[in-house]
């Protein structure tokens, strides 16, 4: 049995499916049940689904259990019950809702990935933006999760801190990593992935300068990836064909992809997005998806021609 408003991003085997790219595209959709999303924003997770007040931003947050349940063969009725006491954008029931919704990840499907009325996707993409959602979706989330402000509520977390402004916050983590010299400490640590943090938790400040992106890029690029899904074609977006030069192209295989997912195509917002997104290099683009200096220089010079 389906959810008819649902589209799922799935998995496939050990391969993420997931694409910031592609999500961002989804919310120019008029009938998708969140605002379009800024280009500048592209980076930050669509939220299609509230409950008491609050976006659920993650899977854990409609079950705590979730990594265990997709394998279940009953997988889209468990879903359906914990979607109950959820509702869209309007605050109607998400599962009455005239909105089309994602879930906030993609999921590894079961059994279900046969049945054809049941909406999905999964995305194939170019390695440095696969290797940036990899890390996003199946990795430590420390590897993607960035000392600013956005990030505040995981910082404080991780280090089982108060609830303090972000300065205050910053103020406390270089104290505590660099007692000698905490304004230095704040000035390495801003901007990077938590993971450099609490390497120069563990293992001191001075290692941190000095070894902590070789120690964090060992463990970024170990990533798998299977390199055969033919199997699932008919259900795969590949950015790459959205990423050429040819802007008609280009546009063609958007509304290729609106056309696959249902949804309607909305060529304005597209057109901009081609000018601004697409037609800017690898680097500029690899930095808009992960919001960090830090992380664009070490993708891009990991796989620049």
């Amino acid at each position: 049995m389906t959810i008819s408003n649902l589209i799922f991003n799935i998995n496939y085997k050990k391969t993420v499916g997931q694409s910031s790219i592609v999500d961002h595209l989804i919310t120019y959709s008029d009938e998708t049940g969140c605002l379009p999303q800024k280009i500048n924003d592209i980076w930050d997770k669509p939220i299609y689904i509230y409950r008491n007040k609050e976006g659920i931003i993650g899977l854990p947050h409609l079950d705590p259990n979730f990594r265990f349940i997709m394998k279940e063969d009953n997988f889209i009725d468990i879903i359906r019950e914990r979607l109950s006491d959820c509702y869209d954008i309007e605050r109607n029931p998400i599962l009455e809702s005239n909105f089309t919704f994602m879930l906030p990840a993609s999921v590894f499907p079961g059994l279900w990935i046969d049945d054809n009325s049941q909406r999905k996707f999964f995305v194939k993409q170019p390695i440095a933006y696969y290797v940036w959602e990899f890390n996003k979706r199946f990795k430590n989330r420390s590897n993607t999760t960035l000392i600013n402000e956005t990030n505040l509520g995981r910082i404080r977390r991780t280090f089982d801190l108060e609830d303090m402004t972000f300065l205050e916050t910053l103020n406390v983590i270089g104290n505590k990593i660099n007692p000698k010299d905490p304004g230095s400490a704040i000035d390495f640590i801003k901007d990077k992935p938590l993971t450099i943090v609490e390497i120069a938790n563990e293992k001191g400040f001075d290692y941190a300068v000095e070894k902590g992106t070789e120690e964090f890029k060992k463990d970024f690029f170990d990533i798998e990836i299977d390199e055969d899904t033919s199997a699932i074609n008919d259900i795969t977006i590949d950015v790459s064909k959205l990423l050429v030069n040819d802007k008609t192209s280009s546009i063609d295989y958007y509304k290729y992809v609106c056309k696959q997912l249902a949804v309607t195509s909305n060529l304005d917002l597209y057109n901009q997005f081609y000018e601004y997104f697409i037609k800017a290099d690898d680097y500029t683009r690899l930095g808009m998806i992960t919001n960090s200096d830090y992380v664009t220089d070490i993708l891009y010079n990991e796989f620049k021609d």
